[in-house]
């Protein structure tokens, strides 16, 4: 090691020395049964939860999470509708002569955000109606939201949805 590395070394070591006290370090060197060290306080740490505090006032206030409250479709079982849309990557996409019907509600249901039936139809969450579809070789059991639909033909019965839907 030629001096000129030796002047580096000890520079980088003065520098630790002035970054240490301005942290509120002190070097002990007291007691002669014990090694020299740093000691002090963590200072680093209650200067961070500072930090972080002082940060938390000047952001802004969440605001409350707004549910959606679902209000009963004016939809009855065995009602007659059209399509009007579909969603992305649904089964009638496939079938342009089918896609249009008219078909008959098997179900109304309100389906909330973040539940099986939800990640089933694609993150899906509101009111969707159920329906049959027979594609020639079997019947299917579909899910439209209310959005897609037009109602052509309503009931008169006033029974509600059954309640074990399936998905």
């Amino acid at each position: 090691m030629n001096s000129s590395e030796i002047r580096k070394h000890l520079k980088k070591g003065e520098l630790a020395v002035a970054l240490l006290e301005s942290l509120g370090y002190v070097y002990e060197d007291s007691a002669p049964s014990k090694p020299p060290r740093w000691s002090g306080e963590d200072t680093v740490k209650g200067r961070y939860d500072d930090l972080l505090s002082e940060i938390a006032k000047h952001l802004p206030k969440p605001e409350p999470v707004k549910v959606e409250v679902p209000v009963d479709p004016d939809i009855c079982v065995g009602d007659s509708f059209v399509v009007n849309t579909l969603p992305k990557r649904h089964y009638l996409q496939g079938v342009r002569w089918a896609r249009r019907g008219p078909y008959t509600v098997d179900n109304v249901q309100w389906i909330a955000p973040l539940t099986p039936a939800s990640q089933k139809l694609d993150g899906f969450h509101g009111f969707a109606v159920n329906f049959r579809y027979f594609d020639g070789f079997k019947q299917v059991g579909l899910w439209l939201p209310l959005s897609c639909i037009q109602i052509t033909d309503k009931t008169t019965r006033k029974e509600g949805p059954p309640t074990n839907a399936d998905f």
